[in-house]
């Protein structure tokens, strides 16, 4: 059941059964179809990963979830994630930079999902990467 955009009620008024399951029920019922596909998350690999380097999504028809940690001198860290059906990929998806912190080390987290058959990728010009685990929602 597809979410529907929530009735606004007014002072006084009378709530039928048919209003209240529509607007209440129904979109309550779509929420928990999307959260139940957190049940069916599974975990494909921890795989030995480097960056700048294509991977592709070889997963049959499953969306895969990429989750990583880049870490390194907090001055100017960054990561970048790249999706795309063909390779190299390069539809940015995730960029993100730390404030300069010149005296310490910092780390990255970084999310993104990847379409089934697509490529990706993750870049840092000054990080080393610290942790790379792939998921697959069923």
């Amino acid at each position: 059941m597809a979410w529907t955009t929530a009735r606004t009620w007014v002072t006084d008024e009378i709530v039928t059964d048919t209003l209240f399951n529509a607007h209440v029920r129904d979109n309550l019922s779509a929420v928990k179809s999307d959260a139940d596909l957190l049940d069916t998350l599974s975990l494909v690999t921890s795989p030995t990963r480097v960056l700048a380097t294509n991977y592709q999504n070889s997963n049959g028809n499953k969306t895969m979830f990429v989750r990583a940690y880049v870490y390194g001198a907090a001055v100017n860290l960054d990561a970048a994630a790249y999706i795309g059906s063909a390779s190299p990929a390069g539809t940015l998806v995730v960029n993100r930079q730390l404030i300069p912190c010149p005296t310490t080390l910092g780390q990255i987290a970084v999310t993104f999902q990847v379409p089934p058959s697509w490529y990706y990728r993750l870049d840092s010009a000054n990080g080393t990467l610290r942790d790379w685990v792939e998921h697959l929602i069923h």
